[in-house]
């Protein structure tokens, strides 16, 4: 599996235009990361087979996204390090 990058970056002109955008993108990352176990060659697996770096700069911007506070306790064993950054 190949490591992959994303990053959406936003001018502050647009981001209430595209705040649902960043929302839906943010909850269905979240939901794919932290899908259930399946199985490779009979063996159970975790759902996100490779480590993930999830990070999230400027989430107050985002306003409530419930998804990110309930997933954060579980994440890590989904192989998930998530890292969210607050400013004013």
């Amino acid at each position: 599996m190949r490591a992959g990058i994303l990053y959406v970056n936003v001018p502050a002109m647009r981001l209430d235009y595209l705040r649902p955008y960043l929302r839906m993108l943010t909850r269905s990352a979240l939901c794919e990361l932290t899908e259930s176990t399946g199985s490779i060659e009979c063996c159970e697996v975790r759902g996100n087979v490779s480590s993930t770096i999830f990070a999230l700069d400027e989430v107050a911007a985002l306003k409530h996204v419930e998804e990110i506070g309930s997933a954060s306790g579980s994440l890590r064993r989904h192989g998930v390090i998530l890292m969210h950054f607050w400013r004013r």
